[in-house]
């Protein structure tokens, strides 16, 4: 029934808002990469050619392992995101996460 399809949908947006909210989740990959931009994840997302239940689906899936091409391409196709936007929001987000986790450099 539609109302088992909305309870669904309002049940899958709830856990994709909550993984924005964990590493390791691509949630929080555009979530982070949209708070530079005053964006929410679903915004980021739809920048990438997801909306509504192709959204929750990218949103559910794990980052993919830095290098490893072949992650981005078949979460791509799973969530019907473009390809290209997708690695270079997930490779930017990781070399900032990377950058944040080293500390600040010492001043000469």
């Amino acid at each position: 029934t539609s109302e088992a399809a909305t309870a669904g949908d309002a049940a899958l947006q709830r856990a994709a808002d909550r993984a924005a909210t964990r590493p390791g989740f691509m949630a929080h990959v555009l979530a982070q990469a949209g708070k530079a931009q005053g964006e929410s994840w679903s915004q980021v997302a739809a920048c990438l050619g997801c909306t509504g239940a192709s959204a929750r689906q990218l949103a559910l899936c794990r980052e993919p392992q830095p290098g490893v091409g072949q992650d981005i391409v078949r979460i791509a196709r799973y969530a019907r995101a473009d390809a290209g936007a997708l690695a270079r929001i997930t490779s930017e987000q990781q070399r900032r996460s990377a950058a944040v986790a080293s500390g600040p450099r010492p001043q000469p």
